[in-house]
């Protein structure tokens, strides 16, 4: 059972971690699935992400991890194009930025950017205003009102002006 929502909280966790230690290898990746979760921030993901009733069932089946063995493979794969395109990536997010200095942007927003600029420049399977729209409420999860309105200016200019090809 794979749910999308919940691989880009993985995505966007595992993207977090790497911006944090200042490293962009899948060794991150790994130490993230290898992680101890306490109960209650499983409860708290899952409350975000399913209803009352369905996360209580995927509670009651949960392993020790919150991710099942398709969401894991999702995250992995997302993970793995945002480190491969990293600069890519990164580019399209600072030419749509009014001052240009991705690092004025904290991590949090960043990582939440680079899931969905990722998503619409390398997954033609997801429409690009789905992406937009699961970022904002990723921001409004993880960040803040201001940061949503952010999260969603800068991706909607993205969406608007188009030109992002893969490399």
């Amino acid at each position: 059972m794979l749910s999308r929502k919940l691989s880009r909280i993985g995505t966007m966790q595992v993207v977090f971690a790497m911006e944090h230690r200042g490293d962009f290898s899948m060794d991150v990746a790994e130490s993230f699935f290898e992680s101890v979760w306490e109960a209650h921030e499983v409860e708290e993901m899952y409350r975000h992400v399913f209803s009352e009733k369905k996360a209580a069932m995927r509670l009651e089946s949960a392993s020790d991890s919150p991710f099942s063995p398709d969401e894991k493979a999702y995250i992995i794969d997302c993970v793995e194009t945002i480190v491969e395109n990293k600069d890519a990536i990164d580019k399209m997010i600072t030419d749509h930025l009014k001052d240009g200095s991705i690092r004025r942007i904290s991590a949090v927003d960043l990582s939440i950017l680079r899931v969905a600029v990722a998503e619409i420049m390398y997954h033609e399977d997801i429409a690009p205003p789905i992406s937009v729209n699961e970022a904002v409420d990723l921001a409004k999860m993880y960040s803040s009102n201001d940061s949503a309105r952010f999260v969603n200016g800068v991706l909607g200019h993205i969406v608007r002006e188009g030109g992002y090809e893969p490399n």
